[in-house]
Parts: structure tokens; sequence; C-alpha cells
């Protein structure tokens, strides 16, 4: 999800500097020792489904995917806390 968001990003000039990494994020990902979270069909019934107001997609989804696996999300956005995922930043 991550990938999709800043491939988007970049391709629409948004992120400036984030070129490289867009075009090997497997392999930052794999130097960085982390893990592919696959996008599932759980996932998607989760972050289509919730009632929050919350417009973008890539945060519905990743989102669902911090609460569906109990996993952290790293984000400023103070909205994504009414999802009841924990937050870090």
């Amino acid at each position: 999800m991550s990938a999709w968001e800043l491939a988007t990003k970049v391709r629409l000039g948004k992120l400036d500097g984030a070129g490289e990494l867009v075009r090997d994020m497997e392999g930052w990902i794999e130097r960085a020792g982390l893990l592919e979270l696959a996008i599932t069909i759980g996932h998607a019934q989760r972050a289509g489904s919730w009632p929050q107001s919350h417009r973008d997609p890539f945060d519905r989804m990743l989102a669902a995917q911090s609460a569906i696996e109990d996993l952290p999300l790293i984000s400023r956005d103070p909205v994504l806390a009414t999802f009841g995922v924990r937050l870090i930043w």
C-alpha cells in the first residue's frame, strides 16, 4: 500500500526526491530488513466498510492493515486515530 501511495505522489510531483526509493522499493525494503505486507480481501473489506469519515483510500487501507495485523501505523494524521489503530509519530 505504501509503495502505491509513494509512487502516486512521485508521479504527481508531490514528493520530490523520492524517485530513487520508488524505483527500487523492493530493494529498500529488503535492505531495511522489512517484510512486504500484501493487501488481502479482508484488508479491503475493512477499509471499505469503516463508517469513519476519511476520504483518502490509501490511508483507509493502511489503517485497515494496521488494525487487522495489529501493527502500529506511522502517520501524523490525527484522523487515523479514529480507526482505533496505534499511531507512531
